[in-house]
């Protein structure tokens, strides 16, 4: 993944980093010196009372290379039941909280303990 990461000094003195994942891959040094002065003189981004994107410093693209050493992801996917099996398991239930519940209904209104539904 390339992310363009941008560096401010802050009106406090400290620096200030603004990353962004979805950025053009192929900006020169002025486009991007320009979007942060622009990005600089909204004063639109504070914290605890500092300006935090006041002056820009650097910009630079960064690379994120992943490796992957292993994976137990696959492993645990192949052991999740199919979605046929969860239905098999999933309809008994369903048939019986169906049946416990109307079965309540009717002795509730059987019993007048319950006014009948509208």
């Amino acid at each position: 993944m390339r992310t363009l990461n941008l560096t401010f000094k802050g009106s406090l003195g400290k620096k200030h980093s603004l990353k962004l994942n979805y950025a053009s891959g192929d900006l020169d040094a002025e486009t991007v010196r320009k979007a942060m002065q622009e990005i600089a003189q909204t004063h639109l981004f504070t914290k605890e009372g500092e300006d935090i994107y006041q002056q820009p410093l650097s910009a630079k693209y960064v690379d994120t290379v992943s490796t992957v050493i292993f994976n137990d992801l696959q492993h645990l996917e192949a052991r999740k039941f199919p979605s046929h099996h969860f239905y098999f398991f999933f309809l008994p239930v369903a048939k019986s909280v169906f049946w416990h519940a109307t079965h309540l209904h009717d002795i509730l209104v059987e019993q007048h303990l319950a006014p009948p539904p509208a």
